[in-house]
C-alpha cells in the first residue's frame, strides 16, 4: 500500500506530465481550451492533497533536471500559490482560478527555452525578449473564454509589484489582482530556490531571508504572512543543524514561530544515523534550535 508521501509524489509527477502535454500543444499552436478540463482536474487533485498534508510542499523543494525546468517550475508555482490561497481561506472557485492562472502565467517560456536555459547571464536584449513572455502567455489563454477571462489580467500583472517597481504598467498595491500578487511572490521564490543553467539555486531559508530583508516592500504583507505560515524559514523537507550538533529534517511549520518548526532528529551529535528518529517541536523546546540549514543528510 502506498504511503501518503508516495501518493503525493504520484500526484505531483502526474501534474508534471499533464503540463508537459499542455506545453506540446502550445508549441504546436493547438487550441488549449479542449485541454482545460484536464488542467482543472489536476488543480483540484493538488488542492485536495494540500488540504490533507504538506507532502507536496516537500516535493516542491526538490531539485530537477534543466530540461524539466518549465513544467516543474509551473507545477511548483501552482502548488505554492494554492497553499497560500488555502491559508487565506479562498473558496473553491477562487482556488481554481488561482491554480489555472499559476499554470498558464509562464507557459510561453516554452518558446524561449533556449534563451532562459543558456549557461550565461542574459544580455539586455535577451532580457527584453524574456519580458515579452507576459503578453504571449496572456494571448495563449485568450481562447479559454468564460469563466477564465480574469486569467489574462492575472498573467499581465504577475510581474507588477506593490511598490510600483514592477512591469509592464508599474501598478501599485490593490491595483494588482490578489491572484497576481500571490503568483508574483511564488514565482520569485521558486525561481530563486532552483537551479538554472547560469544560476545555482539557493537554499530556501536563504531566499526567504532575502525576501524579508531586501524584497519585502515588493510583496503584499498579508500574502507574505500566509506564505511564511506555510513555508517557514526552514521549509518542509529541508534539513537543519541543531545547536546540539544533531541534524534534523523539517516535517512541519509552526505559523506562530516560523524559526521553530517541528523536526525529525535523524543524525546524532557524533554523526551517526538514528535508527528511530525523534520528533521534536522546537517551539516547545527553547533550549534547542536550528543554527544553520544543510543541503542534506551527511
Amino acid at each position: 500500500m502506498e504511503t501518503d508521501f508516495a501518493g503525493a509524489k504520484t500526484k505531483y509527477d502526474s501534474a508534471v506530465n499533464v503540463i508537459k502535454v499542455l506545453l506540446v500543444k502550445i508549441i504546436k499552436e493547438e487550441q488549449v481550451n479542449s485541454y482545460i478540463n484536464e488542467i482543472v482536474k489536476t488543480i483540484n487533485i493538488l488542492t485536495e492533497q494540500l488540504m490533507l498534508s504538506n507532502d507536496l510542499l516537500e516535493l516542491e523543494t526538490q531539485e530537477y533536471p534543466a530540461e524539466d525546468y518549465i513544467p516543474r517550475h509551473l507545477v511548483n508555482v501552482c502548488i505554492l500559490s494554492l497553499a497560500i490561497g488555502i491559508q487565506l481561506k479562498f473558496n473553491r472557485q477562487e482556488l481554481q482560478l488561482l491554480g489555472v492562472a499559476s499554470i498558464f502565467y509562464d507557459v510561453s517560456l516554452i518558446f524561449i527555452k533556449d534563451i532562459i536555459l543558456q549557461p550565461k547571464k542574459l544580455s539586455e536584449e535577451e532580457q527584453a525578449i524574456v519580458r515579452e513572455h507576459v503578453l504571449k502567455s496572456a494571448e495563449i489563454v485568450s481562447s479559454l473564454g468564460e469563466p477564465y477571462n480574469k486569467i489574462k489580467e492575472i498573467i499581465q500583472q504577475h510581474h507588477e509589484r506593490i511598490d510600483g517597481k514592477g512591469y509592464p504598467s508599474g501598478l501599485k498595491n490593490e491595483a494588482i489582482s490578489i491572484h497576481a500578487r500571490i503568483i508574483g511572490l511564488t514565482d520569485t521564490y521558486e525561481a530563486m530556490t532552483h537551479f538554472r543553467a547560469h544560476l545555482k539555486g539557493r537554499l530556501p531559508h536563504q531566499v526567504i531571508r532575502e525576501i524579508v530583508s531586501t524584497l519585502k516592500q515588493s510583496f503584499d504583507a498579508e500574502i507574505l504572512k500566509a506564505f511564511f505560515s506555510k513555508i517557514s524559514f526552514y521549509p518542509i523537507g529541508s534539513f537543519g543543524k541543531l545547536n546540539t550538533g544533531e541534524v534534523a529534517k523539517v516535517i512541519s511549520s509552526n505559523p506562530e514561530s516560523p524559526l521553530r518548526p517541528i523536526v525529525l532528529v535523524m543524525v546524532d551529535m557524533f554523526g551517526n544515523y538514528i535508527s528511530e528518529p525523534e520528533k521534536l517541536d522546537l517551539s516547545k523546546k527553547n533550549s534547542v534550535y536550528i543554527i544553520d540549514s544543510v543541503e542534506g543528510l551527511p
